[in-house]
């Protein structure tokens, strides 16, 4: 599985490039999905602030339809427009209460689901404003531990629309 993620060339595009990724999730056995199932960029900008939920992805559907998942891993916690804000709203129109902890990353806590505890991991979002806060490898580490230990992960996000079945 490693040499797929290293022999993974990111100078291939389109279809080659989607399977290519799709087999990586599916190997380490993660689902990525966003949270705006139906979302309005304003205006031309692709910054997060500039997007707006209208319609939220149905998490607990995802989780009825995948049981195997047992940990949300939330890529984006920070700004205005982010995962976590937005899986609160979720639960909220969901008449589900929960308070995420604050903190130093990586913030870890559990919703309850059909009778299920569902782990929820906030990480840093890979990038160089993250790297910023802590050293690279100290960030790799986190996704290692998060990911390749626990092979049952749903990873959310602001945008994308790609969701793995596992």
């Amino acid at each position: 599985m490693k040499s797929d993620v290293i022999n993974c060339s990111f100078r291939i595009t389109g279809e080659e490039a989607v399977a290519k990724r799709k087999n990586i999730l599916k190997n380490l056995s993660v689902a990525v999905t966003d949270m705006g199932n139906k979302i309005i960029r304003n205006g031309n900008s692709s910054l997060d602030e500039n997007i707006i939920t209208i319609e939220y992805m149905n998490i607990f559907t995802i989780l009825k339809e995948n049981p195997l998942i047992n940990k949300i891993i939330f890529t984006s916690s920070s700004g205005k427009v982010n995962a976590v804000k937005w899986f609160s709203e979720f639960l909220k129109a969901e008449n589900v209460i929960h308070k995420f902890p604050k903190g130093k990353k990586p913030l870890k806590n559990e919703i309850k689901f059909n009778d299920k505890a569902i782990q929820l991991v906030t990480l840093y979002f890979l990038s160089r404003r993250a790297v910023n806060k802590i050293s690279f490898e100290k960030l790799v580490e986190m996704y290692k531990v998060d990911t390749v230990h626990n092979l049952q992960n749903l990873y959310l996000n602001v945008f994308g629309n790609l969701l793995i079945n596992i």
